[in-house]
This record gives C-alpha cells, structure tokens and sequence, in this order.
C-alpha cells in the first residue's frame, strides 16, 4: 500500500511541476549569478529563496535583501543585474523572435542595470522599464536605472 502511494505521489508531482511553471507565465530568462539572498515572489505573494540556475517567469516578483545582488541571463539574451534591496517585476515578457515581441519590467524599489537582447534591437519601443521615479545614463543598450 505505501509504494502504491509513493507511486501515486511522484506521478502526481510530474504532472503538476509543468503547469506550475505554466501558472507563472511564460520563462523571462535564468538566474546566473547571486551574492547574498534573494527571492522570488508569485502572484500569490509567497516568497522563495532564490539559486543559481532558477528559471525567473513573467508576472513574478524578484527581492534581493541587503548587501545582494543578482544577475538573470533573459531569453533574448540580455542581462539584468539587480542590486542590494531591490523589487523588480517582469509584467510582460514575448521573445517568440517576432515584430510584436516585447518586454515590459517594473522597479519597484532599488535599482538595477541592464544590457538589452535582441527585442529592442527590432524595436525601441518594445523595450520598457517602469519606475515611480528614476536616474538613468544610458550608453548605446547598457544602462541602469536607480
């Protein structure tokens, strides 16, 4: 009776992982580096610890804490470093290498920097980061926003 449940709980387990990951919306990129903790953070608000190697989706939530910081390598190829006490929001993420592709981020709180993909190379204005009130340089695709 107990392998017929364990059996039933690794199958259970291999149908739902997939639509988890579905249920977060669709892949933004992976976490590549991470100095100090940082989580992510759901539509459900529930935080998790964060480790190289993560997929990060749109919709979701990322926190680095104090004296932290994280680097996500995005589908498209570009890069985001969020520094110490930062929320950062992916709130619209398609890289199908398309026209209509587009990425929208919000910064909530802190400050990151970013090297852009291949989206806004098609189309600036594909490419938008939202903030309630920034400092920016840019130079060419790199900047970061504070």
């Amino acid at each position: 009776m107990k392998l017929n449940i364990i059996k039933f709980c690794v199958v259970l387990t291999a149908l739902v992982t997939p639509l988890l990951s579905y249920a977060a919306g669709k892949p933004f990129g992976v976490v590549h580096d991470i100095h100090g903790a940082a989580y992510v953070s759901d539509a459900a608000e529930k935080n998790v610890l964060i480790s190289i190697g993560e997929e990060i989706y749109e919709g979701q939530t990322i926190i680095t804490s104090e004296n932290s910081e994280l680097h996500i390598t995005s589908t498209d190829g570009g890069l985001i470093a969020l520094r110490p006490e930062t929320e950062f929001r992916v709130d619209v993420y398609e890289a199908e290498n398309i026209p209509t592709d587009k990425v929208h981020m919000s910064l909530l709180k802190g400050s990151l920097r970013s090297i852009t993909g291949w989206i806004p190379k098609h189309n600036s204005e594909a490419y938008q980061v939202s903030a309630l009130s920034a400092s920016i340089g840019v130079r060419g695709t790199y900047h970061e926003i504070t």
